[in-house]
């Protein structure tokens, strides 16, 4: 991501994750929280992390589900 900064330099990030990520389905990741729960936490703490390596720009959290055929897309704060 840095190289990436660097040659762009961006003024927005946006990072998603979504339900039915394998990642997060696995048991051993998991592990006492749910994985949605355990997803969302990772993201903020993924966002935080952004925000204090390439400063000033905005970055934008959020949860992607499937319902009716469709995205539908939570603002994570």
């Amino acid at each position: 991501m840095k190289f990436l900064t660097n040659l762009t330099s961006p003024r927005r990030v946006v990072l998603i994750t979504h339900d039915d990520c394998r990642w997060y389905l696995d048991n051993r990741f998991a592990g006492a929280v749910n994985a949605r729960d355990r997803q969302v936490e990772d993201l903020r703490r993924v966002g935080r992390a952004f925000r204090e390596r390439f400063g000033d720009v905005d970055v934008d959290l959020y949860y992607a589900a499937l319902e009716d055929g469709g995205a539908r897309f939570e603002t994570v704060s």
